[in-house]
């Protein structure tokens, strides 16, 4: 049942390895006693450890090797970017190229410096079409959340570079009676409407722009007016610019007659970063018992599956005349000879044959099968044949009947519930398909309207 090692030729390396693991107490570090026992029955735990640990060794190895030969062989195999004492210049829209290079002079100077190549510049038509679309970026952007130019009740924003870092702007004679340095409004100024005229310098490469286009300033509403949130922040506003010059800023004592009291809130940063640390660390438990859940699940159920056919034999056999031990046998031996392999009830029936070879009496190999499969059918299986040898009972062969029969009809309840989720996990990909149908039919429509 082991998985067998691919990377058979890294096994002198992987077993180095997992012996320095193995001295310092680590040697279950990739894969438990408990699930190796498990998950591979009638095998030696210590052996399925090793050999386990050595695969995932072997593959760490590998993908390591493999990472640093494609780096070895992008340094000697990879295309200079140096052509000729040249460097490639990207184009007008890709922005600048940052190349890695060294440099070395005959006086025995060595350095390691990054080249920035700007784009290729714009020229001719060209240029000009990227001024009239940077004239465009450039009021939108200006406007921030307004909806419009001619109605401006939130403040501007005036950027100092657009197209991406293309073009720098500099804002030339902004009206601060209205408008602050940065683009905020003076909000408790703009009691009617007021047309400004803005004028920004682009500059390209050496190649100067200026554009100017108006704003429409209206007063923002009563309850902006009359917001104590509002009132605050234009009084913040003004005392910033007001004390741009001095090495202090004075909060407000006093607003609309109402005194502050001003105070630092703290941030108790390191409190956030342990509780998130305790979480993390917390959740690490939940994750494991979520994945062995999810295996030993799996594992119920295929046992689950498997029960009604080893019953259903196991009836028959002992109907025929067949003793315990001997239909026992005859189901393991059916099994081997099947070349079906994996199958962890037929697989702990193997392991509790071997047990009855060795000595160990047939009625405690009984109950000690049921013990380990931990699932209740196998259980009650393994004392019903255990009770018969300690205790004798003439109506064992009813019973194991009765228990087919339940069985057989817990394996039609479990397919029906099975088809019944598998049909509920399809009506999501069917309305999909549904709507996609109902979009194919419906735009093509709505387009021919709108011709």
């Amino acid at each position: 049942m082991k998985n067998e090692n691919p990377l058979k030729w890294l096994r002198p390396l992987s077993m180095k390895i997992y012996g320095i693991l193995e001295k310092h107490g680590k040697k279950e570090l990739f894969i438990s006693s408990r699930r190796a026992e498990m998950l591979y029955v009638n095998e030696d735990p210590a052996d399925v450890i090793r050999e386990e640990s050595c695969r995932v060794i072997s593959y760490m190895i590998l993908i390591l090797g493999i990472a640093a030969l494609t780096a070895v062989g992008s340094v000697l195999a990879g295309s200079s970017a140096i052509n000729g004492g040249r460097l490639a210049r990207k184009g007008a829209e890709e922005g600048t190229a940052d190349y890695s290079l060294s440099v070395a002079s005959d006086d025995g100077y060595e350095e390691d410096i990054t080249v920035s190549v700007s784009g290729q510049r714009y020229t001719g038509s060209e240029l000009e079409n990227f001024f009239e679309r940077a004239f465009a970026e450039l009021e939108k952007e200006t406007l921030g959340k307004n909806g419009s130019a001619e109605n401006v009740t939130e403040d501007l924003h005036f950027p100092s570079s657009i197209a991406d870092g293309l073009i720098s702007v500099t804002w030339e004679d902004v009206d601060h009676s209205y408008i602050y340095s940065n683009g905020d409004l003076r909000k408790e100024e703009i009691t009617e409407p007021v047309i400004l005229l803005l004028t920004a310098r682009l500059e390209y490469y050496g190649e100067v722009r200026i554009h100017s286009f108006p704003v429409r300033l209206v007063p923002g509403t009563e309850e902006d007016a009359l917001s104590f949130s509002k009132r605050l922040e234009e009084a913040l506003k003004k005392e910033d610019l007001e004390s741009s010059d001095t090495p202090w800023f004075r909060l407000p004592e006093v607003l609309d007659g109402s005194r502050l009291a001003w105070g630092e809130r703290k941030k108790n940063k390191y409190l956030w970063i342990l509780a998130l640390g305790i979480g993390a660390a917390a959740s690490v438990v939940p994750a494991i018992r979520s994945e062995y859940g999810k295996k030993e699940k799996a594992r119920e159920e295929e046992m689950l599956r498997d029960y009604p056919d080893i019953i259903s034999k196991y009836v028959l056999l002992v109907t025929a005349g067949m003793t315990c031990r001997g239909a026992w046998e005859k189901i393991c031996s059916d099994y081997r000879n099947s070349g079906r392999k994996g199958r962890f009830a037929y697989e702990e029936m193997i392991r509790s044959e071997h047990e009855m070879r060795f000595g160990v009496s047939e009625a405690g190999v009984y109950e000690n099968f049921g013990r380990r499969c931990g699932v209740d059918a196998y259980r009650k299986f393994g004392m019903l044949l255990s009770n018969n040898l300690r205790r004798g009972s003439r109506d064992l062969t009813l019973l194991l009947k009765s228990e087919a029969s339940e069985a057989m009809e817990k394996r039609r309840e479990e397919a029906a519930r099975s088809a019944q989720e598998a049909s509920t996990r399809l009506l999501l990909p069917m309305f999909g398909m549904l709507c996609l149908v109902f979009a194919i039919i419906m735009v093509p429509a709505f387009s021919s309207f709108g011709g």
